[in-house]
């Protein structure tokens, strides 16, 4: 199966969506087709205010051959008809979301073994580990090594799923997750600060 090597998660909060939608047009433009894929995220946010970006950015990742992904909204997911969906640790259970939705389902995961869980989830197709380089909101970064961990577990036979490195991954780091073990990041700053670097880092 095909997948993305970055997730670029938006960020609507820090530039506003004009903005946001002419970044992800520039980083899908100049990305390898069916390498990227934007993740529309909207929390606290009105609906209509993402579905209406949404829009957008699914007609612009549509003429780049690139993926539109939504996190947690399978209505919203539905109504953009995106390529996949991302679920959050507290979201529905990946088999009910099945119900609803068929296409390329990823899931949060903030521990190795959260992550090593998620990824025995037969309904699961990437797991992204958080945070790695970088704290967030009061948890320490796990660093690099976590993803070599996280590879061991996936040497089990249910471990189909993919890894992808997200927390203060940028340029100077990407190619180092991959070492370690990730099949690709996840990021929200990089693709809009760096994006020709970063996708050099991935090989996208």
């Amino acid at each position: 199966m095909i997948a993305p090597r970055l997730i670029a998660i938006t960020d609507s909060a820090a530039c506003g969506w004009p903005v946001v939608v002419d970044a992800m047009t520039a980083l899908t433009s100049a990305a390898a087709p069916e390498s990227v894929l934007v993740l529309l995220r909207f929390p606290g946010l009105p609906v209509r205010e993402a579905l209406a970006a949404g829009r957008a950015l699914r007609s612009r990742t549509r003429q780049a051959r690139q993926w539109l992904s939504v996190a947690d909204r399978i209505d919203v997911a539905l109504l953009l008809e995106a390529d996949a969906l991302h679920l959050g640790e507290q979201s529905v259970a990946t088999v009910d979301a099945r119900r609803l939705f068929r296409g390329f389902v990823s899931r949060a995961a903030h521990s190795v073994a959260a992550a090593a869980r998620t990824l025995d989830d037969a309904g699961v197709d990437a797991v992204l580990l958080s945070p790695i380089v970088a704290a967030r909101k009061g948890a320490p970064a796990l660093g690099i090594s976590a993803l070599s961990a996280l590879r061991q577990a996936r040497a089990r036979p249910t471990s189909g799923g993919r890894v992808y490195a997200l927390g203060g991954v940028s340029s100077a780091t990407a190619r180092a997750c991959l070492a370690a073990g990730a099949d690709g990041v996840a990021a929200v700053s990089a693709p809009r600060d760096e994006p020709a670097a970063l996708l050099a880092a991935l090989g996208a």
